[in-house]
């Protein structure tokens, strides 16, 4: 027999085995011991499809370190994966987080702070810290001092000066999105004057509320302020602010939170009135918007058509398209009319139309009026004014009915 089975079910992830082999015959040694074959254990769990070691913990990953003053910062966190750090819950009572806390330079000779914490929450504020020195943070997810992570996440930051010390603030959010969704959002803050030329940079890092991605912007020089130029409109996100002053001392802001404006979508991008032989009857032709709606996601066109635009939308004069184009007939001489139209889409939704007009063409678009569509007591063609889709530079010209 050359082989032999181990029932060993003590055995945790981490353990090392060592075996040895020594042939006997007839109780006579006819082989010495072999060299020690050392075995590592690695025991997993397979929780949504992620293995993790059979103890069950990841450290956090989005391990932060706020300064709240010259002495004080805010450790913050969250598990690895949420989802996944709950089914460990469930599997593992007693589980919390091993924080250490470990001072690396001393300006006065004094004996170097080390401190190690055991917390249950996602949070801890630290206090006693010396202004101006170096400080190393780790923190691994526990069930006993023999049982945590074999990895740690860290954070090294250096606390400020007395006279270095400063919170962002009178935070100003801007912005201008376009129809298209779109946009831009400026940000603007205010800092100390004594501090602002002391700043080498700023780092600006925002996400999706519900999105653990953040983006990071790096902008070098004094000026406080960054603009903004990926983010989606009607979504809120959450902002944070770093400073970096020259000497590499850095200091966070907490986190803000904002909200894109809600933009309406017009569907609509051109409006042109074609006349026939027959004087009381016109042909409209419309073009769509291919960046908001496809050819074919339209399953047809609702056209709406008044003298009285005070009217409510039941007494309009209603017409139906299966194409982007409709003949309007029995149309009175010298009469202004007012349309508008609808796209029904094939899931059933109904997209209106946002518009902006003028009747004097050289004015700058920001100048020009702006109408979205809800009711029957709004147009998106008169006489005699200029149609623009969206945010296009050059405007397009829709003459009124009956002219």
């Amino acid at each position: 027999m050359n082989h032999l089975r181990l029932d060993l079910p003590n055995l945790r992830h981490g353990d090392e085995i060592h075996a040895q082999v020594r042939a006997e015959r007839g109780g006579h040694v006819i082989e010495d011991w072999s060299q020690t074959l050392i075995i590592s254990v690695s025991r997993r769990l397979l929780v949504d499809n992620l293995s993790v070691d059979d103890n069950g913990f990841l450290p956090p990953l989005d391990f932060t370190a706020i300064i709240l003053s010259p002495s004080s910062v805010r450790l913050e966190w969250t598990p690895n994966n949420p989802n996944i750090f709950v089914k460990i819950l469930k599997l593992f009572s007693g589980l919390h987080y091993i924080i250490n806390v470990k001072q690396l330079t001393s300006k006065t000779g004094e004996p170097l702070f080390q401190r190690q914490i055991k917390v249950v929450a996602n949070n801890f504020a630290l206090g006693n810290l010396k202004p101006g020195e170096h400080y190393e943070m780790t923190i691994r997810t526990a069930l006993s001092p023999e049982q945590m992570s074999d990895t740690a996440a860290i954070v090294e930051i250096t606390m400020p000066k007395d006279d270095e010390y400063f919170e962002v603030g009178n935070l100003v959010i801007s912005s201008h999105f376009q129809s298209s969704g779109q946009g831009i959002v400026n940000l603007t803050w205010d800092v100390p004057p004594h501090i602002q030329r002391k700043i080498k940079s700023y780092d600006v890092e925002y996400k999706e509320m519900n999105d653990n991605n953040w983006q990071k912007l790096q902008f070098i020089g004094q000026i406080p302020s960054a603009t903004l130029k990926n983010l989606k409109s009607g979504t809120e996100y959450l902002l944070k602010i770093k400073t970096t002053l020259h000497g590499d001392v850095s200091t966070e802001s907490g986190h803000f939170k904002f909200r894109t404006p809600e933009v309406l979508m017009n569907p609509i991008n051109k409006v042109d009135v074609i006349y026939t032989n027959e004087m009381d009857s016109v042909r409209l032709h419309w073009v769509l918007e291919p960046s908001i709606i496809a050819i074919n996601e339209v399953f047809g066109y609702d056209v709406y058509l008044t003298e009285d635009k005070d009217l409510p939308e039941s007494q309009w004069k209603y017409l139906y398209s299966s194409e982007n184009s409709v003949s309007v007939n029995a149309l009175k001489s010298g009469t202004t009319y007012y349309i508008k139209i609808n796209v029904r889409k094939t899931d059933g939704t109904v997209v209106r139309s946002t518009v902006y007009y003028t009747d004097r063409q050289e004015l700058p678009l920001q100048q020009w009026n702006r109408m979205d569509i809800y009711n029957a007591d709004q147009v998106i063609s008169s006489k005699n004014f200029y149609h623009l889709g969206h945010d296009h530079p050059q405007p397009r010209i829709v003459r009124g009915l009956g002219d």
